[in-house]
């Protein structure tokens, strides 16, 4: 992967972002002390060239454990379709749905989250879920009403996302009788431990022997749609006709009631032509992800990052994505930070959908501070041209 940087143009001030550090969160803001006595190392744009070089997997290992990853989900998925003629006959393969496919992984590709497309006997309609921004219920409007996980509720049918997690969960239980282990090579193989945890489908494979390699696997079912097939009363984001998915969850809400027939809509291709092309976009994005992880700021999953970014090609679609990746980093903490202020992460397929619904109050006024504090003091950097290796540990870890 190549990387652009320029010190000149990292070091350079930008009025469309570089006037918003003093303002309505007082409160929050933390005092730091003058460090510009710092040892020099480097420039700030040479500083943000070796972050993202130190984040990144090293290419051959980046080779390595993503045709391991490709062996072991291809032969997951086979042995289920072997000792499951049900499954087998409505299994329409499976896709990424994290950032590999959109290019912004940092560290080891490691983690993998992967869509389970089913292929169902039924003719289903997706409708919104009133009062629920971002989910929909399956109604079904022909087709086979005796499959098992069709249910009837107040005179209509609908898909059940809990009778659909049973099946799957003793399917691939069953499956993993037949499935200790994969072997990847003559002398390499890796042992095999699945769990289900909500309507997701987790396997760990950790290798046997040699550098001991652990890769986890997030199943989930979809149930894909043509473009055409979009929930009435939502606007459409730009998808060149693409396919998007249901995928089943419970509501985010804290303290909802429990309802078997949510799913929430999922376009990853979709997020993916937006995200093409903006290759600074995508590098400072992956800043993004290693400062929240640096910086103890979990409760800020990759897709919330990813969906900050989402929401701001909705507002600018022509920004200038072609800024070097350090200024682009500083553009989008003053975004991060608003969001933190106002509670509140704009889910990209349905505005009204708040990623950070279940964000503790206490995480999220940690992360407001932690924001400040290092957005307050890459601007002085910045302007000062400079980067020391504490820096780098501090903002992203490495």
């Amino acid at each position: 992967m190549s990387y652009y940087y320029a010190s000149s143009s990292d070091s350079s001030s930008d009025s469309s972002y570089g006037d918003d550090s003093s303002s309505d969160d007082d409160f929050y803001s933390d005092t730091v002390s003058s460090d510009e006595s710092s040892i020099e190392e480097m420039s700030f744009g040479e500083g943000i060239q070796v972050a993202l070089e130190n984040i990144s997997c090293p290419p051959n290992e980046l080779i390595v454990m993503t045709r391991d990853a490709q062996i072991i989900e291809n032969t997951i998925m086979k042995t289920v379709c072997d000792y499951n003629p049900d499954f087998k006959k409505e299994y329409g393969g499976f896709g990424s749905a994290d950032s590999f496919l959109d290019g912004i992984r940092i560290w080891l590709p490691d983690e993998h989250d992967l869509n389970i497309e089913l292929r169902l006997p039924l003719y289903l309609q997706p409708v919104c879920a009133n009062g629920y921004p971002g989910f929909v219920f399956l109604h079904v409007i022909g087709g086979d009403y005796k499959h098992r996980c069709v249910e009837k509720y107040l005179g209509n049918y609908y898909f059940n996302r809990s009778k659909l997690r049973n099946w799957l969960t003793d399917c691939l239980f069953r499956a993993m009788h037949h499935l200790a282990s994969v072997r990847v090579s003559q002398r390499r193989s890796y042992s095999l431990q699945y769990m289900h945890r909500g309507d997701a489908h987790n396997f760990k494979a950790i290798e046997t022997s040699g550098k001991r390699r652990v890769i986890s696997f997030n199943f989930v079912p979809s149930i894909k749609f043509a473009a055409n097939q979009w929930p009435r009363g939502l606007d459409k984001v730009p998808n060149k006709n693409r396919d998007w998915c249901a995928v089943p969850r419970n509501y985010n809400k804290a303290h909802c009631q429990n309802d078997s027939r949510s799913f929430i809509i999922s376009a990853p291709d979709w997020e993916y032509l937006a995200l093409q092309n903006k290759v600074n976009l995508k590098n400072s994005l992956r800043l993004m992800k290693a400062f929240c992880q640096a910086n103890e700021m979990d409760g800020l999953g990759s897709y919330m990052l990813k969906s900050i970014y989402l929401d701001k090609i909705n507002e600018k679609p022509q920004s200038n994505w072609t800024l070097s990746p350090g200024n682009l980093l500083i553009q989008m903490m003053f975004k991060l930070k608003h969001c933190l202020l106002n509670n509140k992460i704009r889910f990209y397929l349905d505005p009204l959908h708040n990623c950070l619904d279940q964000l503790e109050e206490s995480d999220r006024r940690q992360y407001l501070r932690n924001t400040n504090r290092c957005l307050s003091k890459l601007l002085r950097r910045r302007k000062a041209d400079y980067l020391t290796d504490d820096d780098l540990d501090e903002f992203f870890g490495v």
